[in-house]
């Protein structure tokens, strides 16, 4: 009676015929822990790739940030030039 107490104390944890059987379980298990690794892979990847995307924003925004200082002390430097042009035309007037 025990050994058949055993063999129902082992089917109740794999199932019956109408539910999926221990060597199911783990085959869906198995694909799980898979596809789990694969997306954790996939999620480095993109972190990665999120990461090369803001370096060269980053890089992008820096020399967008310097170009726009250069036009600004240029814009400043032509107001002066222009502004001592339209005084020697007066001048000459």
């Amino acid at each position: 009676m025990n050994s058949g107490g055993a063999k129902e104390s082992s089917q109740s944890n794999c199932g019956d015929s109408l539910t999926v059987d221990c060597s199911g379980i783990s085959a869906i298990m198995s694909k799980l822990d898979l596809i789990t690794k694969d997306l954790e892979l996939k999620t480095f990847d993109i972190k990665k790739e999120i990461k090369e995307i803001k370096d060269d924003f980053k890089q992008v925004t820096t020399k967008l940030e310097a170009n726009l200082e250069k036009y600004r002390s240029e814009n400043a430097s032509l107001k002066k030039k222009t502004s001592q042009l339209e005084k020697d035309i007066i001048n000459l007037n």
